[in-house]
């Protein structure tokens, strides 16, 4: 699939607060509907590329930090062959097992998520996939924050390999002899996950357990009028399907749990955890992490 840099995060929202949440039970055939649900995969799933989660979704961005020169001044400089986005069909379901089937090449996906994560490395002049002596950062961002990125205080923490082999995979490495001399060491991979608990807002139209896309005449103009659509709402719709119909999609919060990885933990081994309003979390062992390295547990709230 495709990655596109220009985000329509508030188009879609603009969009989608015209409408009132229904759950998968709720949802009736025929109508255009903002189904509000909990993601299920419908079949396999995808492992993300930095972090090694399964999830349904997955966009990751690399970025380089540029040196700069007579005509261009520094900054980080998004390298457009390393923009990935991948995806595959997921349910909403909702407590009562009710469910609405949403195909993933249908979707309108959104910039970010709420829980996407940004790693960033300052690599040693020698470092390598699997040396000790980088620096690292992760932060992670709210829903439609575009805010810029510093490397933090140096802490030892190693390149993950999934990240090398990201890399390898596009033509590039973490190793810094083969960057091109106008680009310093520092990287920084972001990436934002869908995954199985996260609740997920979605707006189609309703037909035989599934959502369709959402066409731009599928709201009269009549029934924008009678429900007061402001116009930057109506300017939103009809610029989100001038094109083609699509469903769109946004995440109504999640909140993830990072677990360090003990001594002795086996790879697939349960790492468990709980939010203080009792919670249960679990995440499973990454075959590449050792003891130190960070897994994520998720919750939808």
């Amino acid at each position: 699939m495709g990655c596109s840099f220009s985000t329509g995060a508030q188009k879609i929202e603009a969009v989608l607060q015209r409408f009132d949440g229904v759950a998968p039970r709720q949802a009736t055939d025929g109508s255009v509907a903002k189904v509000v649900g909990r993601c299920a995969p419908a079949g396999a799933t995808l492992v993300s590329p930095i972090s090694g989660r399964p999830c349904v979704y997955y966009k990751v961005v690399i970025k380089w930090y540029f040196l700069g020169d007579s005509e261009e001044a520094a900054g980080w400089r998004i390298s457009e062959d390393l923009c990935e986005t991948q995806a595959v069909d997921f349910f909403l379901t909702d407590d009562t097992g009710a469910q609405i089937r949403v195909n993933a090449a249908d979707a309108r996906w959104p910039e970010f998520w709420s829980g996407e994560r940004s790693y960033g490395y300052k690599l040693d002049k020698d470092a390598t996939a699997r040396d000790e002596s980088i620096s690292t950062q992760e932060v992670t961002r709210t829903n439609g924050s575009s805010a810029d990125h510093a490397i933090s205080r140096p802490v030892v923490k190693r390149v993950s390999p999934l990240l090398e082999a990201f890399l390898q995979r596009h033509g590039e490495s973490c190793h810094v002899q083969i960057r091109n001399k106008r680009h310093t060491s520092n990287l920084l991979a972001e990436e934002a996950t869908l995954e199985a608990g996260d609740v997920v807002e979605a707006l189609g139209v309703v037909r035989n357990g599934a959502l369709t896309p959402t066409s731009n005449d599928a709201i009269a103009k009549d029934r924008m009028r009678a429900e007061a659509w402001p116009k930057p709402a109506r300017a939103a719709w009809k610029a989100l399907f001038a094109k083609t119909p699509a469903i769109l999609l946004k995440d109504a919060g999640t909140q993830r749990a990072r677990l360090e990885v003990p001594e002795g933990a086996a790879p697939g081994g349960r790492l468990d955890a709980a939010f203080p309003d009792g919670r249960k979390l679990v995440a499973v062992v990454p075959d590449w992490a050792r003891a130190g390295d960070f897994v994520y547990a998720t919750a939808a709230v």
